[in-house]
């Protein structure tokens, strides 16, 4: 075990660590005693990190204290987090794992924030346990990933191609002391029910369960590697930029499952079934990521930035205009249809200050060459706008009116007349 891991080391882990204090989530189980031994024996300096959450009582505090007691004898610092899950779970409801792992993430961000690593101590009976789970709930093509070896940027699993017989046999020849949590061995929860309950059965049907699993992984790894590279090329030939996100014409997604899943999954979209019903969905209708809105248009699908922070108005004071051409820069990025992009107004018929701003309930204006006003919500639709677009729509407006739907169609109340009146000329720059 050893030998393999040091080559695991060296070709999967050491490349991503240079310049980077190491730490280890350390538990005091097996594993993650396995792997603290595994660094020692190979030289590796590292710090640990042991969360305390209080779930087990006198155990919890019993296992925080071994692994203490170990970092002392070896030397290496210990840094401890003690939290009461429980009342955390009184407060704001979920399940005591979710919680558990939410807390120990959070922490290690501390970590990670000063240019530090997190080495966890997952194996492959993990990754058994994940993708049996992950199918079981309907995860679809995703459920296959399984546990990465690197999860973000800088939390990092040595023991990934490990499995626990492994596990146990070193700490068996080397006859390490290790903390174990009784916990691990009750039923309360469907990853235990699993690892307790359902691979013991597998294993009595495929006695070499780990090593089919561990080489059906590499195999759906390498595929997943080429898909990957498809839809890269997918993504430069038809995914369109837009100022809130991205959109994708309908007819180039098709109905097809995998490209559905395969092409969302990029956006944080991970519900196979939702995926599924997606052409089949109403226009107007949304889906949420933890990272993008999805949102079903006529002819299009539109992916809005959740994390774009958009200014929605801004304002342009009389002081700030010349006698002569006034440019002005959208504040984001606007995909504008046409190429007019000026307009002359009669500056005797603004109440200023003059507004660039998106579009609210109740707006109407007067088009130039169209008798009478029109809302503004039946305009942008005669455009066959989807949401998306019209939200990304500039106006142009004084204080008491409309002056221009921005690339669109001018308002004739306030245009300039070349015989009378003092001209005002905008223009807005596209870039």
């Amino acid at each position: 075990m050893k030998t393999k891991f040091q080559k695991y080391w060296q070709n999967e882990i050491l490349p991503y660590l240079q310049g980077k204090q190491i730490y280890l989530a350390c538990s005091g189980g097996v594993d993650s005693v396995v792997l603290f031994y595994l660094l020692k024996e190979h030289h590796i300096s590292f710090e640990v990190l042991h969360v305390n959450y209080q779930l087990r009582g006198d155990d919890s505090d019993s296992d925080e204290n071994f692994v203490s007691q170990l970092c002392v004898a070896n030397n290496i610092v210990f840094h401890s987090k003690k939290v009461d899950t429980q009342a955390i779970k009184k407060q704001e409801g979920g399940g005591i794992q979710e919680i558990a792992r939410e807390i120990r993430y959070q922490w290690f961000q501390e970590f990670t924030s000063k240019n530090g690593a997190i080495l966890t101590a997952h194996h492959l009976n993990d990754q058994i346990e994940t993708v049996l789970f992950r199918l079981a709930r309907g995860n679809g093509f995703s459920a296959l990933d399984g546990i990465s070896n690197r999860v973000k940027a800088d939390i990092f699993r040595p023991l990934l191609t490990f499995s626990k017989e492994e596990i146990q046999q070193f700490a068996q020849d080397k006859k390490l002391a290790f903390s174990e949590d009784l916990s691990n061995a009750k039923n309360d929860y469907s990853r235990n029910k699993i690892r307790n309950l359902a691979i013991p059965i597998f294993k009595e049907i495929f006695p070499n369960l780990e090593i089919r699993f561990k080489e059906s992984l590499e195999d759906i790894a390498q595929k997943k590697a080429l898909l990957e590279l498809q839809q890269e090329e997918w993504n430069h030939r038809f995914l369109a930029k837009e100022p809130f996100g991205f959109s994708i014409e309908k007819r180039t997604i098709g109905q097809n499952k995998l490209i559905l899943s395969n092409f969302f999954f990029q956006f944080g979209f991970k519900d196979q079934h939702s995926l599924e019903k997606l052409p089949f969905l109403e226009t107007g209708k949304k889906l949420l990521s933890t990272s993008f809105e999805l949102i079903v248009g006529r002819q299009k699908y539109y992916l809005k930035n959740l994390s774009i922070t958009e200014k929605n108005s801004f304002t342009i004071c009389e002081n700030e205009l010349k006698a002569t051409e006034n440019e002005f820069q959208l504040p984001i990025e606007s995909r504008i249809l046409v190429e007019d992009l000026s307009i002359r107004l009669d500056k005797t018929k603004l109440v200023f200050p003059l507004e660039i701003r998106k579009r609210k309930s109740g707006d109407y204006f007067y088009p130039e060459k169209f008798h009478g006003k029109k809302k503004l919500k039946d305009f942008l639709n005669s455009l066959q706008m989807d949401i998306p677009q019209k939200d990304a729509t500039w106006l142009l407006c004084d204080q008491e009116k409309i002056l221009w739907v921005i690339g669109y169609r001018k308002d004739k109340r306030a245009l300039a007349n070349l015989k009378e009146g003092e001209i005002l000329e905008l223009k807005i720059s596209k870039d």
